[in-house]
């Protein structure tokens, strides 16, 4: 288990964040949102909206937070921000969105909200895919690969034990849900092998 000083400090800033600044900040974009299309008024929309929008969220956080996670990781960008995120080298689920303010914001915010704000989607499609992002962090990030997650069903989507493997060795598996830019950018090459070596272990 990480140190409890530094799980007391995660749930400090959790409720600072999520009580205090994430509203603040959601209201003063509320005038983009409405910009980009965003409805409240109108009646719920069709389930088949509610799939439209969140495989597009879906696709687009990950090929953001990709790229922005993998540029934390530069010599620079993790000494100075990414360490934060990095204190945690069993990660638990509430480690999920301990990180500095411009990670919160290049690789949590702008990702998770960019799909949104392309598609113009409802409020309540909003309020759903944000409830599923935030569930699927947390349960990426929980240190348990959980057979019976919904989120490890597919073929192709990054199960926990890779993000345990990336806060363990600090090294590759950059994505959020989808394995796609890894595996396309080799940058999971160290924890297959790892898995490899630690498979031949076990039966040995």
């Amino acid at each position: 288990m990480p140190d409890a000083l530094l799980i007391r400090e995660c749930i400090s800033e959790y409720i600072l964040n999520f009580l205090v600044v994430r509203p603040l900040v959601l209201y003063a974009l509320y005038p983009y949102f409405v910009y980009c299309g965003t409805r409240v008024a109108e009646p719920i929309p069709s389930w088949q909206y509610f799939v439209r929008d969140i495989f597009v969220s879906y696709l687009l956080n990950d090929t953001l937070f990709y790229w922005a996670h993998r540029t934390m990781h530069s010599k620079y960008f993790y000494k100075y921000i990414h360490k934060k995120h990095h204190q945690f080298k069993a990660s638990i689920g509430i480690a999920a969105e301990y990180a500095h303010p411009i990670e919160d914001l290049l690789c949590n915010s702008i990702p998770t909200i960019s799909g949104s704000l392309l598609m113009g989607s409802h409020v309540v499609v909003i309020w759903v895919w944000l409830s599923l992002r935030i569930v699927e962090t947390i349960d990426g990030h929980s240190g348990y690969n959980f057979d019976f997650s919904p989120f490890h069903w597919l073929p192709f989507a990054s199960k926990t034990e890779r993000h345990d493997f990336h806060h363990s060795h600090n090294i590759g598996c950059y994505g959020a849900y989808l394995i796609f830019w890894d595996y396309v950018m080799g940058t999971d090459a160290a924890f297959i092998k790892f898995k490899s070596m630690k498979g031949k272990k076990n039966i040995d």
